[in-house]
């Protein structure tokens, strides 16, 4: 009888260590959760700010002067051919 009581008591221990496992993997998956979606809602918010979408333009605008820039056949082909490579490179990891 003293046997069983002990059997059942280790029992109850171990189901009470695996539930606590458990609960904190869980939690912690929770927590990350909530984490992960709160930067996320930031980073959206953040983006249709009007200051943003003015610094999206300055950079578009300072690109376009660069581009405008570029008019040996050199800096041309090796633009086309790192852009080539890029491409390849998206597809293959895609």
């Amino acid at each position: 009888m003293i046997l069983f009581a002990a059997m059942k008591l280790i029992r109850i221990d171990t189901i009470n260590i695996l539930t606590m496992r458990v609960a904190i993997t869980y939690g912690v998956k929770v927590i990350n959760m909530v984490c992960h979606t709160k930067n996320i809602i930031k980073y959206i918010l953040r983006s249709f700010r009007s200051q943003s979408k003015l610094h999206i333009k300055t950079l578009l605008l300072k690109m376009m002067k660069n581009w405008n820039l570029i008019t040996g056949e050199e800096e041309i082909r090796i633009l086309r051919s790192y852009s080539e490579r890029s491409r390849q490179l998206t597809l293959i990891y895609a």
